[in-house]
Parts: C-alpha cells; sequence; structure tokens
C-alpha cells in the first residue's frame, strides 16, 4: 500500500533536505511576520522579536528527560482547550509516541 504524505510530513522532509545544505526551514503558512500574529497592528504593545531556538539557548531540546502534564503552562493566549488535550496526551506515553513525529537524530530527544 502506497503511503500518503501529508502536509506536515512534506515539511519535516523539507526541513531535512534544507539542513543537510546548511539552510533553515521556513513555513510559509505562519512566516515570521506580524502578520502571522495579529489582525490588527493595533494590538502589538512592544517590537517583536523573532528567533529560532537556537537563538535563545545553545542547546534547545523540545522534551528533556521525561513527559510529564505539568510540563503544559497556559499563556496569554486562549488555548486552555488545546492545552488540556495536550496535557491528556502526555500523560500517556504510547500516545505521545504516536503524536511525535520521529526524526532521524544521533541524540536521543528532540
Amino acid at each position: 500500500m502506497k503511503r500518503r504524505i501529508f502536509q506536515d510530513d512534506a515539511n519535516v522532509l523539507r526541513s531535512l533536505a534544507l539542513l543537510r545544505v546548511g539552510q533553515l526551514f521556513m513555513d510559509a503558512n505562519f512566516p515570521p511576520l506580524e502578520s502571522s500574529l495579529y489582525y490588527s497592528h493595533r494590538l502589538v504593545e512592544g517590537k517583536v522579536t523573532w528567533m529560532r531556538p537556537h537563538e535563545m539557548i545553545p542547546e534547545p531540546k523540545l522534551l528533556i528527560d521525561t513527559i510529564s502534564r505539568h510540563d503544559i503552562v497556559q499563556g496569554v493566549l486562549a488555548d486552555c482547550w488545546f492545552l488540556s488535550s495536550c496535557a491528556a496526551v502526555a500523560q500517556r506515553p504510547d500516545l505521545m509516541r504516536r503524536v511525535r513525529h520521529p526524526l532521524p537524530s544521533s541524540k536521543p530527544s528532540l
């Protein structure tokens, strides 16, 4: 049976191909522009600085040691419905293995 490649899968493949030639991926659906964050510039109260993880911390990791529902913290977004779902999935290692994309890596964490 032929496997269908979904958009996220294609983005992962593009990202890996770009990394091989020393370039970084940029999501065309979510470019690093203020218009990606706000409908109106009047909502912006300060300057927005777009940064990649490695620009904020020397060795960024998505997961450190274990996965816990306590890792989920709501910020200023009205996203409690999504975060509560993430916390529920985080309690089930079998589901986390299905959610996290298995990127090829020499290190065990993301």
